[in-house]
């Protein structure tokens, strides 16, 4: 399979040496270039910000200003890919000031050929696509370490809130059996129940987000638990919601817990409907995947030789780029608080 042509973009006032560069990626025979040639500053830096080539060469003599002044301005404005600097006489201090300034590499003209040409764009780019993977790893890390801290808190919490609620409901039990059915106090007392079953439901709810070593996992079928919930939920949709269903008829099973997987699809199903206020259609998708074919390996994912794959698509309005980036934080929510 020919891989994909790497687009490169070339800052140089100079037509012979733009006329040499593209020779000298010509004479690559592993690997195709599609050259861009701009001369200017003002053009280079323009270009440069839009991010649309995978490394820039930059001629360090640009008229007024330099390949240098050129780099920092074009970091500065958000330019993305690898940036080598080209110059026509070698020099320490340009060389240094340079990969200061965040250049993936530097080559002097006269000196370049075709092979040290190749090597030094592809080891560029590989370099910043190895950055790239790192800072994700990193951001994926952080985010896990996060949410254990937020799973620790929030079971520690459940716990507690539950042993005071035991107390509270143990007592609310022997008072009502002390005042029988008086009329000016059993009311109270029913207040005291129904808040007292309601806050044990938020503890319940907290419990979501304990750590896995701490729930209770069973053996079960995925496909029952979706293909039942499906059908309740089915119900409970507007008729301008058409759900659709993508289950297949073998059981697969897993380590779960029954009641979070059906509170889980139900929130899902929720927001779902809550994005859809014209109406559309949501589909529900169930499959399974190898453990080969999930990369980048998530690092909190338990080993296993498969997986199972529950997806939800609707037609809904989406999601913005902020929204996206906090979906599964806990506790967050778009809607207004009251």
């Amino acid at each position: 399979m020919e891989p994909f042509p790497i687009r490169v973009l070339l800052v140089e006032d100079d037509e012979d040496d733009y006329l040499l560069t593209r020779e000298l990626l010509a004479e690559v025979g592993t690997q195709r270039f599609i050259l861009d040639w701009v001369t200017t500053y003002a053009q280079a830096l323009e270009w440069m910000i839009q991010n649309r080539h995978d490394v820039y060469l930059l001629d360090y003599r640009l008229g007024e200003h330099n390949g240098l002044e050129l780099l920092q301005e074009a970091k500065r404005q958000g330019c993305e890919g690898p940036i080598i600097l080209l110059t026509g006489q070698g020099s320490y201090a340009v060389d240094m000031a340079g990969m200061q300034a965040g250049a993936a590499d530097y080559l002097v003209k006269g000196q370049i050929n075709a092979s040290l040409l190749e090597r030094s764009i592809r080891y560029a780019i590989e370099r910043k696509r190895a950055e790239e993977e790192r800072q994700r790893l990193q951001k994926q890390l952080c985010h896990v370490q996060k949410m254990e801290s937020i799973r620790r808190l929030a079971s520690g919490i459940a716990h507690d809130f539950n042993n005071v609620l035991t107390m509270i409901m143990n007592a609310v039990g022997l008072l009502q059996i002390r005042v029988g059915n008086n009329p000016q106090i059993l009311p109270y007392l029913n207040i005291v129940s129904s808040a007292a079953l309601r806050g044990a439901d938020i503890a319940r709810q907290l419990f979501l987000f304990a750590p896995l070593d701490e729930l209770k996992l069973s053996p079960l079928s995925l496909t029952q638990v979706i293909r039942n919930g499906c059908r309740l939920l089915a119900h409970s949709l507007p008729r301008s919601i058409t759900l659709q269903t993508e289950i297949p008829p073998h059981d697969i099973m897993i380590q779960g817990h029954r009641e979070y997987l059906q509170q889980v699809l139900l929130h899902l199903v929720q927001n779902a409907q809550e994005a859809m206020p014209a109406g559309g259609v949501l589909t529900v998708r169930l499959t399974t995947v190898p453990a080969e074919a999930i990369r980048p390996f998530p690092p909190d994912l338990p080993a296993a030789p498969g997986y199972a794959v529950l997806s939800l698509t609707d037609t809904g309005v989406g999601m913005d780029a902020e929204t996206q980036q906090r979906a599964f934080e806990p506790f967050f929510s778009t809607k207004p608080r009251e």
